[in-house]
């Protein structure tokens, strides 16, 4: 692997332009922003993740709507814990989605959102006719990131994406939007798209916190962090499973750095070495289960836990039932 450096969250200034560009550089320049973010965006440099919520609260509260004027209607601000505590009541992630869709659909002039199912897939695309800013690259990456990550955190696992399909040329952005959608099979099309497996719709949903902040874009900020230090020890531990997961030790050496810095800088962002294995335990951990072929107790090695019994303690506090309860209940056939 090759040594990384320990580094502060920032987001490229192209972003941020995108957003300016839906005001306009001369509405924008009644935006109340400090000068050292302004400079940032005119000369195109990266902006830390706390100057793009500086812009994207000025933006806000300027047009006074939630969605920064991407809908036809403004969404009221602080909108945001209203709808994700009543996503909560949703059995399962097809009833979130499909809520979701019609949630927005009272502030643009359709459902932004096609939904398309066979017997595999289930597609996602962005009905361009819904709303006049669909033009807008930054239309089409907020919207579909949103509803991918919201849909994660309810049903408490990041789950796999199969294709990514977007309206404007990706060269120069592959790695960023890799990153924003954990895959790398993304695509320029003519319509923005998400594909994933048709079983993903069963997945149920989990109530927990609902954000503190009012913002759907502030939400959307945790996964433009491109580079904090969790997403980076995250993409280095995932890259080496399923044969092994480093130490800490290890991966502070990858990171020029000691175990103990590693570790108090992954506290500063509110996270742990032992709770981003435990993210990746339970991406990788759905996903196998999706495959009935694979017995449990081969998926328990490949996690790298001593046992199965040790897996299935993990995967109860994870998710409150078993693995094999788990794959009965939502990866059934028929």
């Amino acid at each position: 692997m090759h040594q990384k450096k320990l580094s502060r969250p920032t987001v490229k200034a192209l972003f941020a332009k995108q957003l300016i560009d839906i005001v306009g550089m001369e509405e924008a320049k009644h935006l109340e922003l400090s000068q050292s973010t302004l400079s940032k965006l005119e000369s195109l440099t990266y902006v830390s993740v706390e100057e793009l919520k500086e812009l994207i609260h000025a933006i806000q509260h300027h047009l006074s709507d939630e969605m920064l004027g991407l809908f036809s209607k403004p969404i009221p601000l602080n909108s945001f814990p209203t709808i994700y505590r009543a996503l909560h009541f949703m059995p399962n992630a097809e009833h979130a989605i499909e809520w979701l869709n019609d949630y927005y659909r009272l502030y643009s002039d359709a459902p932004p959102y096609v939904i398309l199912k066979n017997n595999e897939d289930v597609t996602i695309k962005l009905d361009v006719q819904a709303n006049a800013n669909a033009a807008l690259p930054v239309y089409s990456e907020i919207l579909l990131i949103c509803l991918y990550k919201i849909v994660c955190r309810l049903c408490r696992v990041n789950f796999p994406l199969k294709e990514v399909g977007l309206p404007f040329p990706i060269e120069g952005l592959e790695s960023q939007l890799s990153y924003l959608f954990g895959n790398q099979n993304i695509v320029t099309s003519e319509v923005a798209y998400i594909r994933f497996s048709k079983e993903i719709l069963n997945l149920p949903i989990y109530p927990d916190g609902v954000p503190n902040n009012g913002s759907l874009y502030f939400y959307f900020l945790t996964w433009i962090e491109e580079h904090n230090i969790a997403s980076q020890v995250r993409q280095m531990i995932a890259n080496s499973v399923p044969l092994t997961f480093p130490t800490v030790e290890e991966l502070a050496k990858e990171f020029n750095t000691s175990s103990q810095t590693l570790r108090r800088k992954l506290a500063e962002e509110g996270n742990s070495y032992q709770a981003i294995k435990d993210a990746i335990r339970k991406d990788r951990a759905i996903s196998l289960l999706m495959n009935p072929a694979i017995p449990i107790k081969n998926i328990a090695i490949e996690l790298g836990f001593a046992d199965p019994a040790a897996f299935n303690k993990s995967f109860k506090n994870w998710f409150m039932t078993t693995p094999s309860g788990y794959r009965a209940k939502y990866f059934r056939k028929g």
